[in-house]
């Protein structure tokens, strides 16, 4: 008899086992190395990186991250942590799905546009503040 969790209570006791709850170990968690591989694949395109970027950096063969992103082979625990850091994802997520998924690049861009305009708006208002603090010091003194 295969008893499987549903998808919410895999993603709950997943959840809890990832905030610490020992006793909470994610049953039913049947992520392949193809899914982890793509999962490398998504954030590294992501990233806008590509895999002589990746493999460069872990100091690993090209060839070994196609075979991680093709699912035919599996990074190990020190090069997984490693790979989330430097695509900006969360190890959960690159393991079973869960957690701090990638941001595109268009995201970024879009991020950096928004902060932009604020920065130039903040600007302005701290100029205004300052010409009223001027024009405020002047009434005090003219008092």
């Amino acid at each position: 008899m295969d008893v499987r969790m549903t998808d919410q209570q895999t993603n709950n006791s997943l959840e809890s086992f990832l905030d610490g709850n020992a006793s909470a170990h994610p049953r039913a968690i049947q992520d392949s190395a193809s899914d982890v591989g793509t999962r490398i694949a998504e954030a590294r395109a992501a990233a806008g990186r590509t895999q002589t970027d990746i493999a460069n950096q872990l100091g690993v063969k090209v060839s070994t991250i196609d075979k991680w992103e093709r699912g035919t082979a599996s990074p190990r625990s020190n090069r997984l942590a490693a790979l989330a850091g430097i695509l900006g994802v969360s190890l959960s997520w690159l393991i079973v799905g869960y957690g701090s998924e990638p941001t595109s690049s268009d995201d970024l861009h879009e991020v950096k546009a928004a902060l932009s305009r604020v920065q130039t708006q903040l600007t302005e208002t701290l100029n205004d503040v300052e010409l009223l603090m001027a024009r405020l010091d002047n009434v005090v003194a003219n008092d």
